[in-house]
């Protein structure tokens, strides 16, 4: 049982017509090749699945909320992967920060990396990138550039008049504009029906999304 993400499908970008994504290992392309690779060349006795394969990052995020206990040792940064830390200067670790802070309590998140990453006006350059769709993704583990926006966008609704510095550029630079509660809202309640889960384990996960939700 793998745990690869909706998010990893998309790519980083688009070159002469041909989808480059650095996370191809993850998607679902690399997934339903393997399980007939495995079918046919090793066994019929093993069934390889991602179980989180239906769902967003921040779904995820959401549902990791629920537990908090476990923030202080979630590692996901490539940089810092041996020092078994968070850079806090690379897009992942942005990504990430982004991602969890409208359901975490901010101040557990700037312990766990060591500072509000929101607030790092270096780290704005990797936003254009995250929700520009003209705009090449880093060739890293991040979301897709629909999920960071309402990140983004459910971030300032947290964050309120007290906004740190990427949250209150970009709403500076939507001049207004925001995204709908329905686009939202289609995002938080989304399901991936390409997926391989067992039927047990699809109506479990389908429970968490609907009641994590309310």
């Amino acid at each position: 049982v793998a745990a690869n993400e909706r998010s990893a499908n998309e790519p980083n970008l688009i070159l002469r017509g041909k989808k480059i994504n650095h996370q191809y290992s993850k998607s679902y392309e690399f997934e339903k090749d393997f399980r007939g690779y495995v079918k046919k060349y090793l066994t019929q006795n093993i069934n390889y699945f991602s179980v989180l394969r239906p769902l967003y990052e921040i779904q995820i995020a959401k549902i990791a909320a629920k537990f908090p206990e476990n923030l202080a040792v979630t590692r996901s940064c490539n940089v810092n992967m041996r020092k078994n830390s968070w850079c806090g200067k690379c897009p992942k670790c942005l990504s990430v920060f982004l991602l969890l802070f409208p359901f975490f309590e901010t101040e557990k998140l700037v312990k766990m990396f060591c500072g509000n990453l929101l607030n790092d006006k270096k780290l704005w350059r990797y936003i254009p990138e995250f929700v520009d769709k003209n705009k090449q993704k880093p060739f890293e583990c991040v979301a897709t550039k629909k999920e960071n926006a309402v990140a983004l966008t459910l971030g300032e609704e947290k964050a309120g008049r007290k906004m740190p510095y990427i949250l209150k550029r970009f709403h500076e630079l939507r001049a207004g504009k925001t995204i709908r509660e329905q686009e939202i809202e289609k995002i938080m309640r989304s399901w991936n029906n390409k997926n391989f889960l067992p039927p047990k384990t699809e109506v479990i996960l389908k429970s968490w999304i609907k009641n994590n939700h309310k």
